[in-house]
This record gives C-alpha cells, structure tokens and sequence, in this order.
C-alpha cells in the first residue's frame, strides 16, 4: 500500500466516487401471459377416465374392509362378554362352595361305639430274640 501511494500522489488525495446502477431487469416491462388462442377442451360425456373407474373401485374396497373389520371388532366383543359372563358364573359357583354347610351326622354316629371287656385273655409279652444276639454268641464261639 506504501508503494501506491509514493507513485500516485493525486489519487490518495481525493477519494474514488462510487457509481452504482439499477439492474437492467427493473427497465424493462413486467411479464404479461398471452392468452390462448384456442377453444377449452371439452371432454365428451362417454368418455369415462380410468381414475374414476379406479376411485369407485376403491371405494368399494373400502367399505368391504370398514365392513369387515366391524364384524371383528363385534365377534371381539361377543367373545369378551362371553368369557366375562363364564367367568362370573365360575366365581359365583366357587362362592357357593366355599360357604360352609353343615353335615348330617348319620344314624350311626348318634349312639357312639362303647367298647365291652373282651372275654380272652390278655396276650403276655415276651422279649423278642434279636437275630443280633444270634451273631454275638456265633462269634464268641470261635474266638
């Protein structure tokens, strides 16, 4: 920068003007469409468009599959009234056999058994020979 100034001493006096100019686009008209020199179409009652043919099969689908998934949803429903009902039928049949209910005691247990002197004799208790001792005297007896 030194080295400009040193060989243009005038221009380092007065500052460069800056000109700015408009866009060439804002000189010029703004965008006008032409109209069409032809007709609008008109498209023949006989005619029919396949989308439209596609859109009522649709439709038709649809009201299939609505009809379908509410016959589920329904048999869905049947089938939880269903088991909610069994279930409470089954809760109900194990309240009844939980309560307790008296038992009638049968004829015989209204005269209880009275047990009477036997007429044998008493059996007398003899001491029982152990097959151990057995071996005790064998083994004494060779020794």
């Amino acid at each position: 920068i030194a080295a400009r100034i040193k060989h243009n001493p005038d221009e380092n006096l007065h500052p460069r003007r800056q000109v700015v100019f408009p866009p060439p686009i804002l000189r010029q008209a703004p965008f006008v469409p032409k109209k069409a020199d032809k007709s609008m179409l008109v498209v023949h009652p006989e005619i029919t468009l396949h989308t439209d043919v596609r859109a009522k099969e649709r439709q038709e689908y649809d009201m299939l599959v609505e009809k379908k998934h509410e016959l589920e949803e329904l048999g869905r429903e049947r089938e939880r009234q269903m088991k909610e009902s069994q279930e409470q039928a089954e809760l109900q049949q194990w309240r009844r056999d939980v309560v307790h209910k008296p038992v009638k005691i049968p004829s015989s247990m209204k005269h209880p058994f009275m047990p009477e002197a036997s007429q044998q004799k008493l059996t007398s208790p003899k001491t029982p020979k152990f097959e151990v001792e057995d071996r005790i005297v064998k083994r004494r007896k060779k020794a």
